[in-house]
């Protein structure tokens, strides 16, 4: 992918939420696929006020579609 493309694409996702282009994922078939891992979670919770934050490096990635089975 060119540089040029990787622009187009960053300013094309740029208004969307995390949830909308995950249900957008879901609906194209590519279910469970650019979700965290469950075991990645806050130091604490804070359950009366939810101060708690998840802080780090993050990487946006490039899916590119396969016709290889995903097991169930």
């Amino acid at each position: 992918m060119c540089r040029m493309d990787r622009k187009e694409l960053i300013e094309l996702y740029g208004g969307l939420r995390v949830a909308d282009v995950s249900d957008g994922m879901d609906y194209c078939g590519v279910m469970g696929r650019g979700l965290v891992d469950r075991d990645i979670r806050p130091l604490f919770r804070d359950l009366e006020d939810f101060t708690h934050r998840i802080a780090g490096p993050a990487l946006t990635v490039r899916y590119v579609p396969t016709n290889r089975e995903v097991p169930n």
